[in-house]
């Protein structure tokens, strides 16, 4: 029997529509706060975006609708970013409110500030390492001679 409650809660839980207010943002969320950036930033140079990710909600917000899973609608979903302007390398950081499809905060970070590695940055670090005629040449003496195996963790 307790099986089957299990089961049944789970089978309600899924099938739920709304989701949680703290669940990741969804690639449609990534890709709309970049929208919202390139549309109400423009440059002409683009934009590296190196970090987006959900801003949770304010408890005061958040804690009276916790139990009430009907009204997580009403919970603003707000997304916090860091981009490198291309071409300059300022660096910006900003909050997007999804919900009202508008920036609530933008501003650049102050010079020598640097946000995390870019991706480009992180593969590129990993090209160099394995066409290093030093890193070659020890690999090749240990056996190793398809640098493609040869794993390198940038950090």
């Amino acid at each position: 029997m307790l099986s089957v409650g299990i089961l049944l809660i789970f089978v309600v839980l899924i099938g739920q529509s709304t989701s949680h207010p703290l669940d990741p943002l969804t690639p449609t969320e990534v890709q709309q706060c970049s929208q919202i950036i390139q549309k109400s930033q423009p440059t002409s140079t683009g934009w590296n975006f190196i970090w987006i990710t959900l801003t949770e909600p304010e408890k005061q917000t958040f804690f009276p609708l916790l139990h009430r899973p009907n009204e997580w609608s009403r919970i603003p979903r707000r997304c916090f970013l860091v981009v490198i302007e291309r071409g300059t390398g300022r660096v910006f950081e900003g909050e997007v409110n999804l919900n009202a499809r508008k920036i609530e905060r933008w501003g650049q970070l102050p010079p020598g500030k640097t946000p995390l590695y870019a991706p480009e940055e992180l593969l590129a670090a990993i090209s160099i390492f394995r066409n290093d005629s030093g890193v070659r040449e020890r690999c090749s003496r240990l056996g190793y001679r398809n640098m493609e195996s040869i794993a390198a963790e940038p950090w």
